[in-house]
Order: structure tokens, then C-alpha cells, then sequence
């Protein structure tokens, strides 16, 4: 009686074949092992962006804009104690050395009633809202999204963050050799605090990852925004 069998010839298939996924196994779970921290390290820099150029959209300096005309006002270019001497108010002017006097033009603040920079953090009267760069400074927090004064948790991401922001008055002129009257130099953004109020303020944004209950610092990112302020438009107030 014939009964159905493997023969050797097929048996050395299945042994081969088998042999052929036991060894790539392993090789397919460290491919997908790198690919996923490829991925967390990818979504901790569009965390950390994020967070960035929201801090980014907001005015300079809580004194940039005048008391009370709010977002209708455009930022004006504010009085520093410590910043570049070339970057001064243009004799008895509104204007600084470099810009175009004329209207709707960037400017500084009234020559008459100058307004200053203020030291780096929330700002007194605030009640809490974030309205210019540095009232993010100290911020410690897994959130994405703010409206008004209330800050919520961004949701939808394979681990647990949190980003931690600073914001400091940095060197404006790069120990004096910038603003020389030479030839063009090379300007070296630096980290290190300024001793005042300055026209360039750094931001820097760390993200934490929560593993295994221990958060560890995955990235940081750094941004500089300068005291520049803005073009005037026509707009109509109601």
C-alpha cells in the first residue's frame, strides 16, 4: 500500500526555507525597531518646530505694540539698554539708522515718549495671557495648542512629551566686530545671556520623551527673533 509521504528531496526545501526566515526574522525586527525610532525622532522635531514658530508668531516685546490698541497696532522697534550702539535711534527721529523715513515705514517708538524692552518673562497686568516671545520663557508643558490663556495637551502621538522653553537677551553685535565700518563680517549667533536688554532675543526649545516613567531630552532646537518691527498697513478700526 502506497501511503503519501515527504520525500528527502522536500523535506531539504522545508528545512532550507524555514532556516531562510530564521535568520531574516531578526534582521526584519531590527529594520522595524530603527524605523520606529526613526520616527519618534521625526515627531519630536515637528513637536519641537511646532512649539517654535508658535512662539514665533507672537510680538517681540510686550512693549513693541502701545497699551491698549492690541493687535491693530503694529510693533514698533523698542529702546534697548544693552544692544548694538549702531542700532540707536537716528539722531532726534522715529526712525533707527537704516530705515526709510517715510510713513507706514518700519519705526522706533515716539522719540518724545520712548517705550523700552522688558526684562525676559511674564509680563506684569498680563493676567496670565501670552501676548509677545518671551512670556514663554520657563514654560514647561506637554502642550501644542493655547487659546487665550489656557494651554491644552496635544493628543495623537506614539509617546508622551514635553517641551521646556527658554527665552534670553543674547549679544546683538557679536562682541562689537559686527557693526565696524569693515568689510562684511561673519556674524556668529551666540547662546550666551546678554547683560540687558538687547535687540535679539533666543529661543530655545528642548522636547522631553517619557520612558518608562524617566523623561529624557531627545531634542533641541534654537531660534532668534530680532527687535525689528513692523511695516504699517491702512486698516479700518471699529
Amino acid at each position: 500500500m502506497v501511503r503519501p509521504a515527504f520525500t528527502m528531496i522536500e523535506l531539504i526545501f522545508a528545512l532550507v526555507i524555514m532556516g531562510i526566515v530564521f535568520v531574516s526574522l531578526p534582521l526584519i525586527l531590527i529594520n522595524n525597531a530603527k524605523s520606529i525610532e526613526d520616527n519618534l525622532i521625526q515627531e519630536s522635531i515637528f513637536l519641537t518646530s511646532s512649539k517654535i514658530t508658535q512662539i514665533m508668531s507672537f510680538q517681540w516685546d510686550n512693549s513693541s505694540s502701545e497699551t491698549g490698541t492690541g493687535m491693530l497696532a503694529a510693533s514698533d522697534v523698542v529702546n534697548v539698554t544693552a544692544g548694538a550702539a549702531a542700532l540707536v535711534r537716528n539722531a532726534t527721529t522715529d526712525f533707527r539708522v537704516g530705515h526709510f523715513q517715510q510713513d507706514k515705514r518700519r519705526r522706533m517708538t515716539p522719540v518724545g515718549n520712548p517705550r523700552f524692552a522688558t526684562p525676559v518673562g511674564p509680563d506684569v497686568n498680563d493676567a496670565g495671557i501670552f501676548d509677545d516671545v518671551d512670556d514663554f520663557h520657563g514654560q514647561t508643558d506637554a502642550a501644542l495648542v493655547q487659546s487665550a490663556s489656557a494651554l491644552t495637551s496635544g493628543s495623537g502621538y506614539k509617546k508622551a512629551y514635553r517641551t521646556n522653553t527658554t527665552v534670553t537677551y543674547v549679544d546683538d553685535d557679536a562682541g562689537g566686530t559686527f557693526f565696524n565700518g569693515n568689510t562684511v563680517q561673519n556674524f556668529i549667533f551666540t547662546t550666551a545671556a546678554a547683560g540687558g536688554t538687547t535687540n535679539l532675543k533666543m529661543i530655545e526649545v528642548s522636547v522631553d520623551q517619557n520612558n518608562s516613567g524617566d523623561w529624557d531630552t531627545t531634542l533641541l532646537l534654537r531660534a532668534y527673533v530680532a527687535n525689528i518691527g513692523e511695516t504699517d498697513y491702512h486698516k479700518r478700526r471699529y
